[in-house]
This record gives structure tokens, sequence and C-alpha cells, in this order.
């Protein structure tokens, strides 16, 4: 029973390394240049110290949180989420389509949206508000079926 406890927590260990023998071996040893480096000067150098502490604990623990992180994303299954939701507007259909068909006026209604130009009766330039405010991204689209 007990050799069977250091199996287990031998194989939970290892399932947190997700960094090379290679990379361990070289964030060791830079690791522990930089905080050598940092400690040993007169004017003690913060960012050497934290840097080197940093590079030294992923090199020996073999565990990188940037790279759990990216893993998890890449490894994360998405499932679809339906929405359904009705409103009446009390236009004939043809008036109400050609107003959402005038793609310049999407940015009434869609919140993202920062603008939309047309360019020619099937091509368009869109530009989007960034994640959280920032920036925006723009983009070229031509409507090829309608």
């Amino acid at each position: 029973m007990k050799s069977s406890t250091i199996t287990q927590q031998k194989s939970h260990s290892n399932s947190r390394v997700n960094v090379s023998t290679f990379e361990r071996m070289l964030m060791t040893a830079a690791g522990s240049y930089l905080l050598y480096k940092g400690m040993s000067q007169e004017n003690k150098n913060i960012s050497q110290i934290t840097s080197g502490g940093a590079m030294l604990a992923r090199g020996i623990s073999g565990y990188c949180p940037l790279y759990s992180a990216v893993d998890h994303l890449k490894n994360d299954k998405s499932s679809n989420v339906n929405i359904r939701t009705s409103i009446t507007i009390n236009r004939p259909i043809s008036e109400v389509y050609a107003f959402w068909r005038n793609l310049e006026n999407l940015p009434k209604f869609m919140n993202h949206l920062e603008s939309v130009k047309t360019i020619s009766s099937t091509r368009s330039e869109w530009t989007a508000k960034g994640p959280a405010g920032i920036g925006s991204v723009s983009w070229k689209a031509e409507i090829i079926k309608d």
C-alpha cells in the first residue's frame, strides 16, 4: 500500500511538468546566473533577482503556468449556446429588409460595430471595437450570396 501511494504521488507531480528537459536545464542555468549576478552587486538589481528567481523556479519545478494556460485554451471544447428571441416590427417586410440590407445601418443596433462603409453593391469595409474597448479591428467583406 505504501508503494502505491508513492507511485500516485509521483504520477501526480509529473502531470504538472510541462517544460521540456532541455528548457528546464536552460532555465535553471540562466536563472541561477541572473540570481547570482543580481545579488552579488553592491546595488542589488531587483529585476535580475526577480527574473532569475522565476526562471530558477520554473527550471526546478518543470512547470510553466503560461504553458498550462495555453494548453487549457487549446484543449477546451467549445459548446454552442442557442439564444432565441423575437421582436415585432410594425413595418412592411420590404422596408425592414431594405434597412437591414443597407450595411451602414448595422452599427445603429450592433453595439460592437463602429462603422460599416459600402464600397460597392457586394463589398464593404467593417470596423469593430476591440475587446474591452481597446483599439479596433477592420476588414473588408464581400457578399457572395444574397
